[in-house]
């Protein structure tokens, strides 16, 4: 059995509604039928399980709706939610790695002051996930990017881990209307330029990279429709229409961040465990103690690359091509 379990924490940050929660479950349904597992295997526990089943349920039907329209969508929660994923291989009756998805509540990232509680997943995270809402972005010039989007507060909130090297991926999401109108590049821009002076601070040995996913594949952004709460202050409602009646749940480029996810955690999980062996990781490379973990991520790897457009990512190396 591996020597210890690993874990691996990963923190989503995103406003309510951004489809933190519904990227992460189609993510998972995925990879689950893209991975063989005679290599890999993923499990995990009956709250992630029952929160991902109806997270799935609930976008598989907006494929029902009779005609185009679909309404508003699925709504999002303000509820934090801690999910875990097990990575697992078949030789082995323990799994090697854990991954903690702190799926933060967008309601409370609102508040002025960081809580106590947000403060120390920021310093126990090993990679962040910004999940960018892609129409706040794009429509009406933007209009609402800062409310939905607020890439000012997320750089002042990962500001005390700027002075070391981070992981961050943008999760682009609702981005099937501008994928299919060929505004990938557009896209790239509008996120860079939004989230430049984050991307600017970031050290040396950081990795960033923006990906852009369709979580439903064949369901479109319809209209943004600007309304006004008790006080006279503007906010967006986004209304939806399949492509066409006969639309299928077709998700694209989902399990993208995932590659980078995976990339990261394997690579990490070997390291920690081979620094516990000091001197002694001749005798561990001999008995092929990390064979498993480094199949698994060539794997992961290659049905990733087969399931997804490159085009779909961009990484810290290519982003100062994106003007």
């Amino acid at each position: 059995m591996p020597s210890s379990r690993t874990n691996f924490n990963i923190l989503m940050l995103g406003k309510r509604g951004t489809g933190k929660t519904s990227m992460l479950a189609v993510l998972w349904n995925e990879l689950k039928k893209f991975t063989s597992r005679e290599i890999v295997y993923f499990r995990q526990d009956w709250q992630t399980s029952n929160i991902f089943g109806e997270a799935l349920s609930q976008l598989k039907e907006m494929f029902n709706s009779p005609g185009l329209s679909i309404g508003e969508g699925i709504e999002g929660t303000d509820e934090p939610q801690d999910l875990s994923i097990e990575l697992c291989t078949p030789n082995h009756t323990e799994p090697h790695l854990q991954l903690n998805f702190w799926d933060y509540s967008g309601g409370l990232l609102s508040a002025k002051n960081a809580t106590e509680e947000l403060n120390q997943k920021i310093n126990d995270a090993h990679i962040f996930f910004i999940i960018v809402d892609a129409p706040a972005l794009m429509e009406l010039n933007g209009k609402f990017n800062n409310i939905r989007n607020n890439p000012d507060y997320f750089r002042n909130l990962l500001n005390n881990r700027l002075n070391e090297p981070l992981n961050v991926v943008f999760i682009v999401t609702k981005s099937e209307k501008y994928v299919r109108k060929n505004m990938k590049k557009n896209l790239f821009q509008k996120v860079k330029a939004s989230y430049y002076e984050l991307i600017e601070e970031l050290r040396p040995g950081s990795n960033c990279s923006i990906c852009i996913v369709q979580t439903l594949g064949q369901i479109v952004l319809n209209e943004l429709l600007v309304n006004k709460d008790s006080a006279g202050r503007e906010y967006p409602i986004y209304t939806f229409s399949k492509v066409s009646e006969n639309s299928k749940f077709n998700p694209k480029d989902v399990t993208l961040p995932f590659q980078i996810l995976l990339q990261n955690a394997i690579i990490s999980s070997i390291n920690e465990r081979r620094a516990s062996w000091d001197g002694l990781n001749w005798l561990r490379d001999l008995v092929g103690r990390d064979y498993d973990l480094a199949q698994a991520l060539n794997h992961i790897s290659e049905v990733t690359k087969v399931n997804n457009d490159s085009s779909s990512l961009v990484e810290f190396s290519d982003l100062k091509e994106i003007i």
